[in-house]
């Protein structure tokens, strides 16, 4: 009788260890499958980060980053390191040429972190880009007079007023301009 009993008492211990175990194999494999592994999603980073860090990073790893950088803002919002992978986003995009996206960083930066210490910068960067790489000078315009208006003692506020001055001047009023210079 007591080894019938022990083994009952066996069973049931390695049943209830074997449910534990089995509940928390689920629970992890639904955080992996269900969300982000955020464990790989940093190694990936790293190695993603690391590859840039060279004088002349190749095309592919920039286009990586920017995905990367663009996906830890996503899903690390509040981490104050998203802004910045943001404006990196941003950089690298412009550097590729791929101006609109640029802008698209840039303004997920002025709309979710107002208080980031760069966001200055971030704002002239945004006029700037719009008026000397896509062309549009009428929301240039825009920004810049905001700019303006939101940081008067800047740096940029020469660059940003100069702009503004030339935007709306005919071939004839800029040669007139520059050769008096």
């Amino acid at each position: 009788m007591k080894n019938i009993l022990g083994v009952l008492v066996l069973f049931s211990l390695v049943s209830i260890v074997s449910c534990e175990t089995e509940n928390k194999t689920n629970e992890v494999q639904e955080e992996v499958i269900g969300g982000l592994d955020t464990a790989r999603f940093m190694a990936d980073l790293a190695k993603v980060e690391a590859s840039i860090d060279t004088e002349m990073p190749e095309k592919k790893d920039l286009q990586l980053a920017i995905t990367m950088f663009s996906d830890y803002s996503i899903h690390f919002p509040s981490d104050e390191k998203s802004a910045d992978y943001l404006l990196k986003a941003s950089d690298f995009s412009h550097h590729l040429g791929q101006n609109s996206t640029a802008v698209v960083y840039i303004e997920k930066i002025i709309s979710t972190y107002p208080e980031y210490s760069k966001i200055e910068s971030a704002m002239y960067n945004r006029a700037h880009y719009l008026d000397f790489e896509l062309r549009d000078t009428v929301l240039a315009r825009k920004y810049y007079l905001e700019f303006i208006e939101s940081y008067p003692n800047s740096e940029f506020i020469s660059s940003a007023q100069a702009r503004l001055d030339q935007n709306f001047m005919s071939a004839e009023e800029l040669i007139e301009l520059w050769t008096k210079k």
